[in-house]
């Protein structure tokens, strides 16, 4: 956000709270906790579609003033007409969503979004399923529904590990599903807990197939239905299928038991069947080093996940990973210092002109942060970002925000703020570190 968007902000914050040459009295809330706001037309008209149109209508006007009623709670409306969300709990900022959905402020719903995406990731994370239902259907929360759905898709254990499981919702339960980026070791794991959340609903029917009868197979045939075909079954090896799957075979067609079968004893057989791909995490390609574009004293370990230096590495040499950041998005990583080293730096990298053999902050397109908590591009410094991390075990998570072009570091469990000056970064980057002799570096997903 430039100075100049601050400054008109701050302004319009300082004419609501001076009240000053106000025109609308709004009495928010229902008896007895009723209060009276004053508020300015123009400024509703312009962030609400809601006032925009309420404004169009005949309403009642005393001593020049628009009056209106609303609803909605008094303490909820003074924070939405305030626009301060720096005083709030996670919990509180998300109870905004709905009724500034209600009332179309659209800039406060994606700003909330984007506070609770950027400085609220562990109460979501807490809160997962619960929130990704809030925004089910709701186009205007797409940006943290596909927050919530990128999260669930890259680690299936906030779904199926959630206690609040056995009540998802069937819907959002079949979009994740249909994904092939809903990432899982072993597609039987999803085989097991589908079985245990169509279990789980209303009748709830018991685990033990040996003890159904005949009306509860007819039970989980209709909820399993429209989750059959979502299954990855020729991905469940045979034995799995044989121990797991087939003794479920009443709830599932001939055809599709005889295909498996034949799929596992004849695998080089021809079958005319539409074979789902192979699920995946869209993200873990890109989480290793690429040997193309690394100094000539760095060498790649452990399937390339890790990146060590030479004992000859006197000064510091770059590597980076094989993610492109592009297009819109947030992107997210996680550097381990396994064995430290003199000097790190940890960032992001453009291709452009960048020399793999020396360091990235005396580079133009290189933007590190270093184990001395400072922040380094093109030799333009920024000390004191963070407490230096000059130690083994070093966790530091960089987190790139696409949409917005900028920066910012988590040192060990503690989040800081975006870099300043770092808010135009060039629209494709890769991760990268810089190291030298003793240095060890791992990365891996957030």
């Amino acid at each position: 956000m430039t100075i100049f968007n601050k400054e008109i902000i701050k302004n319009y914050e300082n004419l609501y709270k001076t009240k000053e040459a106000y025109d609308v009295i709004i009495y928010a809330g229902e008896r007895p906790n009723i209060k009276e706001f004053h508020a300015h037309s123009l400024i509703l008209k312009s962030q609400s579609k809601f006032f925009k149109r309420t404004f169009m209508e005949d309403i009642d006007k005393k001593n020049n003033c628009f009056i209106l009623n609303l609803k909605i709670s008094p303490d909820v409306f003074e924070i939405i007409l305030s626009n301060d969300l720096t005083k709030f709990q996670s919990q509180e900022i998300l109870n905004l969503l709905l009724p500034s959905d209600e009332l179309e402020f659209q800039p406060l719903i994606k700003y909330i979004q984007e506070i609770l995406v950027r400085n609220h990731r562990d109460f979501i994370i807490k809160n997962i399923l619960e929130i990704i239902e809030l925004t089910y259907q709701k186009e205007s929360f797409d940006k943290l529904w596909n927050f919530c759905l990128q999260q669930i898709c890259l680690k299936s254990d906030y779904l199926f590990k959630s206690t609040k499981f056995l009540t998802f919702n069937p819907s959002i339960l079949e979009i994740i599903l249909k994904r092939d980026d809903f990432y899982v070791n072993n597609e039987i794991i999803i085989w097991e807990n589908l079985l245990k959340w169509a279990c789980g609903q209303d009748p709830i029917i018991q685990q033990d197939i040996d003890k159904w009868n005949k009306n509860e197979f007819t039970i989980m045939e209709r909820r399993l239905s429209r989750f059959i075909q979502l299954i990855r079954f020729y991905h469940i090896s045979s034995e799995n299928f044989h121990l797991k799957v087939y003794p479920f075979k009443e709830i599932l067609s001939n055809n599709l038991i005889n295909n498996i079968f034949t799929y596992h004893i004849t695998p080089n057989k021809n079958l005319n069947i539409e074979m789902q791909p192979q699920r995946f995490n869209k993200f873990a390609a890109g989480y290793i080093w690429d040997k193309f574009a690394c100094g000539s004293k760095l060498i790649i370990e452990d399937d390339g996940k890790v990146v060590r230096a030479r004992n000859d590495c006197n000064t510091c040499q770059n590597i980076r990973a094989k993610m492109i950041l592009e297009n819109k998005g947030i992107f997210e990583w996680d550097i381990i210092i396994e064995k430290y080293c003199a000097y790190s730096w940890v960032g992001v990298c453009a291709s452009d002109n960048f020399n793999y053999e020396s360091w990235a902050g005396n580079q133009s397109t290189g933007w590190v942060l270093g184990s001395d908590g400072s922040c380094y591009n093109s030799l333009d410094r920024l000390t004191n970002y963070c407490p230096s991390f000059e130690k083994v075990g070093a966790k530091i998570t960089v987190h790139i925000d696409m949409n917005k072009r900028t920066c910012a570091f988590t040192v060990n469990g503690k989040r800081y703020p975006e870099v300043p000056y770092w808010n135009n970064l060039p629209s494709k980057l890769y991760p990268v570190v810089s190291l030298c002799n003793s240095g060890r570096f791992r990365i891996q997903p957030y």
